[in-house]
């Protein structure tokens, strides 16, 4: 990876990262539905984590103790409430985290073939 394209991924994840500490601050410190928007991402994390693959809506729902008709209204109204903390329309939200996932994908990919390539001349040399 070229260092200017590293730093530009740097800056996609680290704008990425600035939105989920917004969130999880005004989650705590103003609770209502940011705090509940909070709590459901952290669900699905959790049994994305567990599962390997992503829950389903019932699934996610019955974890999260809300009604699966009240889950995605739910997050469609956190979703609004984040963009509106952060100045955002939800495209531009959206995009931004869709960003930031991506090069924080790219980045770990690309740090783990470093740490192959480095592993691979390391036995070559020993």
């Amino acid at each position: 990876m070229a260092r200017d394209e590293e730093v530009s991924e740097a800056q996609c994840v680290q704008s990425y990262m600035q939105l989920l500490q917004n969130l999880e601050q005004a989650a705590q410190a103003e609770g209502g539905i940011l705090s509940t928007y909070h709590t459901l991402l952290q669900t699905r994390d959790r049994l994305s984590s567990q599962l390997g693959y992503r829950p389903s809506l019932e699934r996610w729902a019955m974890e999260a103790n809300v009604p699966i008709a009240e889950l995605k209204p739910t997050l469609a109204a956190g979703k609004r409430a984040w963009a509106d903390l952060n100045t955002l329309t939800v495209d531009e939200l959206e995009q931004m985290i869709a960003e930031g996932q991506r090069a924080k994908e790219h980045m770990i990919k690309a740090n783990l073939r470093l740490v192959v390539s480095v592993a691979k001349n390391i036995r070559t040399v020993a």
